[in-house]
């Protein structure tokens, strides 16, 4: 056991959000969430990657609210981070991105499927697309005295009139080869409580609704763009609950020792060495905060007003 005080060290948080991708960081590596989440840090570096799909995101997001093909290349054109992008033979360079583009917008769905149009919660109608939500659980505390909420954000929520069917979806760019990628989502858990929120939009239990991944690899010579649907239900969510108490549940006793475990599977994280390697050893918390900001002014919060919120309560008290 260590001497440092008991978390969280930073600006007396009161709600720990946490999210897809932070829960997928707690079951990898402990210690890489604890860096994350009760550490403060510099503002984070973009990169072509993360950028080049952003842009992607924003460009095929505007094409669904309005078809225009043109207007929604000049949305990907805008927000492409031409600074980070040195090589023009990339493989997510500029022009990859717009053969990617027509390529999606080539397969979508616009016939049979539109986009939703929800209120927020403060009463403003938008076209159901980046829809930030918050989901809080009631009945949790952890030992350091915070709250824990469910946040993200909803690629699209889209209905087909004829079919009186919602379907969530979630665009996912990439650079791998693999022909067929269903064993990547088949039981992915990212969508899945979307539906919990669209229950809430929508003030009414579904017994089913879709979830769909727009699989996107990112060429400038062969893009492919394939869709994964699944239909989803109440079975699904109450899986989903169960696994995120499982998950609170570890993260209480970790908080509770004081000790985030590492990884035992090697600290390579998305093919490249994980980037707190060098300090991880150390568990003084104090030096680990020096280390993590050098000098540098803490990333400022970011703004945090989901279009949707609202609690409910976990299965059995975490």
């Amino acid at each position: 056991m260590s001497n440092n005080p008991p978390l969280p060290d930073r600006a007396v948080q009161q709600q720990l959000n946490i999210s897809h991708s932070s829960t997928g960081t707690l079951t990898g590596c402990a210690r890489r969430f604890e860096f994350y989440k009760f550490y403060d840090h510099p503002p984070r570096v973009q990169t072509l990657a993360s950028s080049a799909g952003t842009a992607l995101h924003i460009g095929y997001q505007d094409y669904l609210i309005h078809g225009d093909k043109d207007q929604a290349t000049w949305q990907l054109m805008k927000h492409f981070p031409v600074k980070y992008n040195w090589d023009a033979s990339d493989d997510r360079s500029l022009e990859a991105c717009i053969a990617t583009l027509d390529m999606m917008i080539a397969a979508a769905v616009t016939a049979e499927f539109e986009v939703a149009h929800i209120k927020t919660r403060h009463g403003v109608l938008m076209p159901a697309i980046e829809v930030p939500f918050e989901i809080v659980f009631s009945n949790v505390i952890l030992p350091n005295g915070m709250g824990v909420s469910y946040v993200g954000w909803m690629d699209a929520i889209l209905y087909s009139s004829f079919l009186d069917r919602y379907r969530v979806s979630d665009i996912k760019t990439h650079r791998d080869r693999k022909q067929d990628r269903t064993s990547e989502y088949k039981f992915a858990g990212q969508l899945v409580p979307y539906g919990m929120v669209l229950q809430h939009i929508l003030q009414k239990s579904l017994t089913q609704f879709d979830v769909m991944y727009i699989d996107t690899f990112i060429d400038i010579l062969e893009p492919r763009v394939a869709e994964y649907t699944f239909s989803k239900g109440q079975a699904a969510i109450e899986d989903w609950l169960l696994t995120l108490l499982l998950d609170i549940q570890k993260l209480k006793t970790y908080i509770e020792l004081d000790h985030f475990p590492r990884t035992r599977h090697g600290c390579r994280f998305f093919n490249s060495p994980c980037q707190f390697i060098d300090f991880c050893e150390s568990r003084d918390r104090a030096k680990l905060q020096r280390i993590f900001l050098l000098n540098a002014d803490p990333e400022p919060p970011t703004a945090w007003d989901p279009w949707v919120k609202f609690e409910i309560e976990l299965p059995e008290a975490a």
